[in-house]
């Protein structure tokens, strides 16, 4: 059976960050990591997908390919998800992002998502806990629960550019793009 097309141009923030957790759900079962991955939608109804390590030390070379390739593709909505432990608080208190520290019964595996949309300047924040099985392993993503908004800041925040950009800006950016990688040459074995 055909399965049905999804409307890129007309996709929305929150299908995309649905669409995206369960790749990422997938990921989790094939490979049992998560890693970063960024999804962005452009206004040529393109799917840009970019794959990454969180490896701290080149985390700020990859929010700026992330910023020049929005540029290049003309971005409109995007997510970057990543896994995270948070820190789980109290009941009825918003979580935080004190990630990897603290008392390990009050932490979680989690999903972290950011989503951004061009059309009506949207962010949005949240959190899927990871399901395990009494063993302990990966089972499932669970329901999806809001980060505040303004908890959020750093290198991976306002990723897409706030108005379209112009064919000069793009054309820099593509230019940027071509000298970063150039200074990572294919492997030649």
């Amino acid at each position: 059976m055909k399965q049905p097309q999804v409307n890129i141009k007309h996709i929305t923030l929150d299908k995309l960050m649905q669409t995206d957790a369960a790749t990422v759900e997938q990921r989790i079962r094939e490979f049992g990591v998560t890693g970063i991955i960024f999804t962005a939608m452009t206004s040529a109804s393109k799917a840009l997908i970019i794959p990454g390590l969180l490896v701290e030390a080149e985390l700020d070379v990859f929010a700026t390919i992330i910023r020049l390739n929005c540029l290049v593709e003309d971005a409109q909505v995007c997510v970057l998800s990543m896994g995270a432990r948070i820190k789980i608080p109290p009941s009825g208190e918003p979580p935080g992002l004190n990630i990897g520290n603290g008392n390990k019964d009050r932490e979680q595996d989690v999903l972290l998502q950011f989503g951004e949309s061009r059309a009506g300047n949207t962010v949005s924040h949240r959190f899927l806990p990871f399901l395990r099985d009494a063993a302990g392993r990966f089972t499932a993503l669970g329901v999806s629960q809001a980060l505040p908004p303004n908890n959020i800041a750093g290198r991976f925040s306002r990723l897409l550019p706030t108005r379209e950009p112009s064919p000069l800006e793009r054309k820099a950016a593509a230019a940027k793009l071509a000298t970063m990688w150039s200074a990572f040459p294919p492997d030649a074995s």
